[in-house]
C-alpha cells in the first residue's frame, strides 16, 4: 500500500469513529432529554393531582357552607319549637288506667321525638361533612406525598452528572418540595 492509500484510510476511519462517537452522543443526549421531559410531565401530573383534591376541598366546603346557613335557619326555629313543645307536653301525665291519657302521652312522646329528629338531622349533615372533610385533608396529605416524592426524583435526576449537564443544556429547572403540615401527617 502506498502511502496516500494509508492517509485516505485513515481520514475515512477516523471520519467514521468522529460520526460513530457523535452518534452515540447525539442518541444519549436524545435519550436523556426525552427521560427528563418525561421526568418533568410526572411532576406536573402529580400537581394536577394535588390541584385537584384541593378544589374538591373548596368544593366540599361550600357545600358544606350553603348546607348548614340553609338548614342553620330552619334549626333556630326548630329548637324553640322543640323546646316550646317540650315545656307543654311534659306536663301531660299518663294513668296506667285510662287508655286516653295514655293515648295522650303517647302522642306528645311521639311528637317530642319527631322535633328532636329534625333538630338532630343538623348535628347528622355536620357530622357528615366532617367526615367528607376529614376524608379530602387525608387526599390532599396523600397527593402532596405522591407530588414531593415525583419532584425528589425529578430533581435528583437532573442533578445527576451526565444528566445535569444536558438539563441545563436544555434549561430544565428543579421543582420545589411542598411541606406537609404535621397534623395532616
Amino acid at each position: 500500500m502506498n502511502k496516500t492509500v494509508k492517509i485516505i484510510l485513515i481520514i475515512v476511519v477516523t471520519i467514521i469513529i468522529i460520526f460513530i462517537v457523535r452518534a452515540c452522543y447525539l442518541s444519549y443526549v436524545y435519550s436523556s432529554y426525552n427521560d427528563l421531559v418525561n421526568h418533568e410531565f410526572d411532576v406536573k401530573s402529580a400537581w394536577s393531582q394535588v390541584e385537584g383534591q384541593y378544589q374538591r376541598r373548596i368544593d366540599i366546603i361550600k357545600n358544606i357552607s350553603y348546607n348548614i346557613n340553609k338548614t342553620s335557619k330552619n334549626t333556630t326555629s326548630q329548637i324553640q319549637d322543640l323546646t316550646s313543645t317540650v315545656d307543654s307536653l311534659s306536663n301531660i301525665k299518663m294513668d296506667p288506667k285510662d287508655s286516653i291519657s295514655i293515648q295522650n302521652y303517647v302522642i306528645a312522646q311521639e311528637i317530642i321525638f319527631e322535633r328532636a329528629q329534625s333538630v338532630l338531622e343538623l348535628e347528622n349533615h355536620l357530622e357528615d361533612f366532617k367526615l367528607q372533610l376529614e376524608g379530602s385533608e387525608n387526599r390532599i396529605s396523600s397527593s402532596l406525598k405522591s407530588y414531593n416524592e415525583v419532584v425528589t426524583s425529578y430533581n435528583s435526576t437532573i442533578q445527576k452528572f451526565p444528566k445535569s449537564v444536558i438539563s441545563k443544556m436544555f434549561g430544565f429547572t428543579n421543582y420545589p418540595i411542598i411541606s406537609i403540615p404535621q397534623e395532616a401527617n
